[in-house]
């Protein structure tokens, strides 16, 4: 693999690790993805409040949801539901969380279970906090 900057550089050993780092977003992300939420609503602005409304409103339900879930299904459909929600809005940690809960199985330890939920919560928080500020951003 040669690089792009030097045609004449020497090859150097593909690193799984470095091509992985660049498939997901730079560090310094948003918690919510604004570009992704205005393509996605094709620039309506009406809708783009109207979705990150209902995420606002749903998301911690969702959360509740994955927290009280006594069975297996319950678990899925909580994790699964989070995982659009968040996927809907461009709000990818939420996503990558509930996606990770989603392919725990129900039947695994509890501290897993709670570190995946605690994950969640967390990116949860965090997106819910950034839109609440944009709000109050004139």
């Amino acid at each position: 693999m040669r690089s792009s900057a030097d045609p004449q550089a020497a090859p150097t050993a593909y690193n799984h690790n470095d091509r992985r780092r660049r498939t997901r977003p730079d560090g310094g992300t948003k918690p919510v993805d604004l570009v992704y939420l205005a393509r996605f609503t094709l620039g309506n602005e009406d809708l783009e409040h109207e979705v990150l409304d209902l995420f606002i409103l749903h998301g911690p339900r969702y959360l509740h949801n994955l927290r009280a879930a006594v069975t297996a299904k319950a678990w899925h459909d909580a994790a699964h539901t989070l995982k659009g929600a968040a996927r809907g809005i461009g709000a990818w940690r939420v996503g990558r969380c509930a996606e990770a809960a989603e392919r725990l199985r129900f039947d695994t330890d509890h501290d897993r279970r709670a570190f995946a939920i605690d994950s969640a919560a967390e990116a949860v928080d965090e997106a819910i906090g950034f839109l609440q500020a944009l709000r109050r951003t004139p």
